[in-house]
């Protein structure tokens, strides 16, 4: 879980990618597949990608890495798999369950304080909007924690290091709001669920 604070009480979380529209939902551990073979029911399985990333169907030899695929990307793998069996394997594999990504929240000087769902990337300036904005009493800074290295990251800057300092030892950022609303790239960072908000000191 993620979350992000405000200096004067606002709290908010990192930015999504507009690629990640493109890409459609990245796959991670804990979630739950589903995969169907047409007319060869035998094949059909259900699986929960492991800790590592992996799920394990009944008819291969060794774990097929999920993590960070797509469903489109792993249904492709799964029919190349199948043709040892099959001679034109008609395969889908959707995610019945997306326990991968646990809630965000934004806390502090912002309207509508709460836990969000992340089923795509998102982005500080748009989760700020999902809490109906800041308010009056807010200092115009952001902070962002992310206690714990974000999943499926395409940016190897994106794994932050501790803050030092803070008595927290927790990786966060701060952001103006002012330069945020700007809209700066810089100001606006991706908000991944693996992250925890705290409240600034």
């Amino acid at each position: 879980m993620l979350f992000a604070a405000l200096t004067g009480g606002l709290i908010a979380q990192t930015p999504v990618s507009p690629s990640d529209t493109q890409k459609g939902y990245l796959i991670g551990p804990g979630d739950e597949l589903m995969g169907k073979v047409l007319g060869e029911p035998q094949f059909d399985f259900i699986a929960t990608v492991d800790v590592d990333g992996r799920i394990e169907p009944p008819f291969v030899e060794k774990p097929i890495m999920a993590k960070c695929k797509t469903e489109r990307d792993l249904r492709l793998e799964i029919t190349d798999l199948l043709k040892k069996y099959l001679k034109s394997p008609q395969v889908s594999v959707r995610v019945s369950k997306r326990d991968s990504r646990p809630p965000v929240s934004i806390y502090g000087e912002v309207r509508t304080q709460g836990r969000y769902d992340l089923t795509r990337r998102v982005y500080l300036l748009e989760l700020i909007s999902y809490s109906g904005g800041e308010t009056e009493k807010s200092g115009g800074m952001i902070q962002v924690f992310r206690p714990r290295p974000p999943v499926c990251a395409e940016d190897p800057s994106a794994d932050w290091g501790p803050s030092s300092g803070d008595g927290l030892n927790v990786p966060s950022r701060m952001y103006s709001l002012a330069a945020l609303r700007q809209g700066g790239r810089e100001s606006n960072p991706e908000i991944f669920p693996t992250s925890t908000a705290l409240p600034t000191l």
